[in-house]
């Protein structure tokens, strides 16, 4: 699976093959083929593993209020430099939702992925509006748009160079503090 991103991040969709996938794994392409038919299962477990690590990644926000989960959701995602291995990682995937526009089961598996992320979010959301941190709103709602914005900052971030995590990191804190949270005396 590492081999299968660092292909992506490198060549990009359309130059991922399984020999450049053996070559970054360093094993034989018949290794390859012999757990992956295609391209689009190779693809499809690879969307999977990375729904799978996400989720544990994800599960390390379990810590302390819910207003300090969120605001680690948000700056993890608004942290991620392109020239590290995880930034890699998401220019990896940006690939990937490009492919998914084309492919069902590329698709079927990233609505999984994003509805995971979702899922945190809103359980997030709920727990800070059940004990007072947050205002009454919708959950599901409010996790939607703060993953668009995260995820469209991150995607302007690895495509076109600039900053835009930082652009809208501002913008992010004042939703959260004039909609989300609950106001203090």
């Amino acid at each position: 699976m590492v081999g299968t991103y660092r292909v992506l991040a490198d060549v990009g969709f359309d130059g991922l093959t399984t020999q450049r996938v053996a070559d970054a794994a360093d094993c034989s392409q018949s290794l390859v083929h012999y757990h992956y038919d295609t391209k689009e299962d190779l693809v499809v477990a690879f969307l999977e593993w990375v729904r799978e690590a996400e989720g544990d990644y994800l599960e390390g926000l379990g810590e302390g209020s819910a207003e300090d989960r969120l605001r680690a959701f948000v700056d993890l995602q608004l942290s991620i430099p392109r020239d590290d291995e995880h930034g890699w990682f998401n220019v990896a995937f940006l690939e990937l939702q490009t492919a998914a526009a084309r492919n069902d089961r590329y698709r079927d598996a990233l609505r999984e992925f994003t509805s995971m992320v979702d899922d945190v979010l809103v359980a997030v959301i709920e727990d800070g509006v059940e004990t007072g941190e947050f205002r009454d709103v919708d959950p599901r709602a409010t996790a939607r748009f703060l993953r668009y914005a995260l995820h469209g900052a991150v995607g302007a971030t690895l495509t076109l160079h600039e900053d835009a995590t930082e652009a809208v990191r501002a913008p992010v804190e004042a939703y959260l503090e004039g909609v989300v949270l609950a106001e203090t005396d």
